[in-house]
């Protein structure tokens, strides 16, 4: 799997999550184990949830400007 396709598969758990319960509810390990990833992968992608959110920010605004 490439680095890439990793954030979004972190990224879409993230967004999955949110539908369920607020983000201050969410922890790492939710999203490892929905995602099926251990906690060093998303690490070496993001350092905590915000810059996961940031990180999706950006994505979601590229995603835009590209159309």
């Amino acid at each position: 799997m490439s680095s890439l396709t990793t954030k979004k598969a972190i990224a879409f758990t993230l967004k999955e999550l949110l539908l369920e319960k607020p983000i201050s509810k969410i922890t790492i390990n939710d999203i490892t184990e929905r995602c099926d990833i251990n906690r060093q992968t998303f690490y070496y992608h993001f350092q905590d949830i915000r810059d996961l959110i940031e990180w999706i920010c950006i994505d979601e605004v590229d995603n835009i400007l590209e159309k």
